[in-house]
């Protein structure tokens, strides 16, 4: 008998699946990302970044499993049609995307970006309050405006960083790796 099947240890296909996952996100986040037009657009990549930590933040409701997760973009989409591609793969985690959406309809999604055409972040993160919806943006410092995953480019590099306290305040749960690649974490 191999280790992996004796009565007392199994691995399962879930579990394994999430050892993949972690590996493959640490060996994406600690070699960065290169930002190069010729290969990959910029929002192909933060799209994809998205798509990963949706998959390690953790929900109460259990209406994403049974409806599937809605994520949301306010104001321009710069992702065209990369938040598609990344929502018709996932196989696990089932992902309805509304676009453009207005801020009186923030409150229907769980997770949320914010386009840099968008001038008043504190008039969005007042209405979203401490509803459980994960915010992402690449505006310059909105982790510090309370907003929760902000995209930075550190040397052409694609990065984010993590307002934990505005995490915490809407009862989700992130990852311990996903933390530990962030670039920084507002406490």
């Amino acid at each position: 008998m191999t280790p992996f099947h004796t009565s007392k240890t199994v691995l399962s296909s879930r579990m394994l699946r999430r050892i993949i996952l972690v590996i493959s996100l640490v060996v994406a986040f600690s070699l960065g990302t290169r930002v190069t037009w010729a290969q990959t657009s910029e929002y192909d990549i933060k799209a994809q970044f998205i798509y990963n930590i949706l998959r390690m933040t953790e929900w109460k409701s259990a209406a994403i499993k049974k409806n599937g997760l809605v994520l949301c973009t306010l104001g321009a989409d710069p992702f065209h049609s990369a938040l598609d591609k990344v929502a018709d793969k996932s196989s696990d985690l089932k992902i309805v995307l509304k676009r453009n959406i207005v801020l009186s309809d923030v409150t229907s999604c769980n997770a949320l970006y914010i386009s840099s055409t968008e001038k008043d972040v504190g008039r969005i993160i007042r209405k979203i309050g401490s509803a459980p919806i994960l915010t992402f943006s690449d505006m310059q410092g909105f982790v510090d405006e309370k907003g929760m995953v902000g995209f930075i480019d550190v040397d052409g590099k694609i990065r984010f960083e993590i307002n934990m306290a505005s995490v915490n305040a809407a009862d989700l749960k992130l990852s311990a790796k996903l933390l530990e690649l962030s670039r920084r974490i507002v406490r």
